[in-house]
């Protein structure tokens, strides 16, 4: 090869480097504008999904609301009010009392949970005041839809109309089970304190009644006084001589009397059975809450199970269980508030027993104020 062709050769323009050059540019603009779009187009994805997180959270969130009211009414027999019910609809969650953190009064928007509860007249929640869905419930929980906007159907009692579509998520909170439990714990207590009282009269001499027994060789002439045991016979108190009677005289309340009496029965019941304030003298007598143990859950007094209305007061049969529950019992007519049905509530412990045995000898007082004993 000689100089003038090789001096050619190295004149030549270098076309297949620049084509490549021009190549990679646009390959490396290709690949800047896809990851900018994959970017872009990756955090929509994560924007979607963190709000497809949140309107997940939304039901679990209600669900604690809901069960942290089911524990306030378990301690407190009571709901909380609402924070904000002067507020148009924004019936907010009492966070506070229920010790919740304020996170749980709004939904995944950040707009308010409506909270919304049933009061009675005085003051107290009313358990069966609400209804939704045509069940009858305490409160409701309301979180707006994906349209943030509570349906016409949710703002006021009823709720959550089965007719009527909408896009909220509606919580109904129940008390019954909570409910259930503590007329179970009230009639119990209730119990507890009509065997205190019955049992301030059971063998025990109420009104200080004594006489002085009838010594003699044969136990039926007149005291020997050659026998040293028989010189100073001691007064005998008379218990129980009026047998199964009302409480007369005495202190209490009301029917209820419970010492200092003038006459002497056996029975405490025979009093609560012939009183018809025996759940309030009960209290009173007892110092219980009249808030708690007044009436039950579904504002309906607690009862007492007489003997006159739920069997006799001094016949026991072979099997005692065959006396109606009620008998000798403080009970709620549960839920349905009508009494003498399957959900009335009674007494887990046992009743008063409705025989006791009476002692081998029973003392009567005569007249001159002298002992007969009568053995059984």
């Amino acid at each position: 090869m000689d100089l003038k062709s090789s001096r050619f050769f190295l004149s030549q323009p270098k076309t297949g480097l620049s084509d490549c050059r021009g190549f990679s540019l646009l390959v490396i603009v290709f690949l800047i504008t896809s990851v900018a779009v994959m970017a872009v187009g990756g955090l929509s994805l994560i924007v979607k999904l963190r709000a497809v997180e949140k309107e997940r959270l939304v039901p679990e969130r209600l669900d604690t609301i809901r069960q942290a009211l089911q524990w306030y009414y378990l301690s407190h027999h009571d709901l909380p009010l609402s924070t904000d019910r002067d507020t148009d609809l924004d019936y907010t969650v009492p966070t506070k009392d229920l010790n919740l953190p304020q996170k749980y009064r709004f939904d995944s928007k950040g707009q308010f949970i409506r909270y919304d509860c049933s009061q009675t007249n005085e003051g107290t929640v009313d358990i069966q005041g609400l209804t939704v869905q045509t069940v009858k419930v305490a409160a409701v929980l309301i979180a707006r839809g994906p349209d943030g906007q509570i349906s016409p159907g949710n703002l006021e009692n009823p709720y959550a109309d089965p007719g009527e579509s909408s896009d909220d998520i509606v919580v109904a909170v129940s008390l019954r089970v909570e409910a259930i439990k503590i007329a179970g714990r009230a009639v119990a207590v209730l119990q507890m304190a009509a065997r205190a009282y019955d049992d301030q009269f059971y063998n025990i001499n109420n009104d200080g009644d004594t006489c002085y027994p009838i010594w003699s060789k044969d136990d039926m002439g007149t005291p020997d006084p050659s026998d040293d045991v028989y010189k100073t016979p001691l007064p005998i108190p008379f218990i129980d001589e009026d047998g199964y009677v009302p409480a007369e005289g005495g202190i209490g309340t009301n029917c209820v009397r419970y010492n200092q009496l003038t006459n002497d029965p056996d029975r405490g019941t025979a009093s609560l059975d012939e009183c018809s304030t025996a759940v309030t003298d009960i209290i009173d007598v007892f110092g219980l809450n009249s808030h708690r143990y007044a009436v039950d859950p579904w504002g309906n007094p607690y009862l007492w199970g007489s003997a006159s209305e739920y069997g006799g007061h001094d016949i026991l049969e072979e099997d005692d269980n065959i006396r109606n529950r009620r008998y000798w019992t403080f009970y709620s007519m549960g839920p349905d508030k009508i009494k003498d049905t399957r959900d009335d509530i009674t007494p887990s412990t046992d009743r008063i027993d409705g025989y006791r045995s009476k002692p081998e000898i029973r003392l009567q007082n005569p007249d001159n104020n002298q002992c007969v004993q009568i053995v059984d």
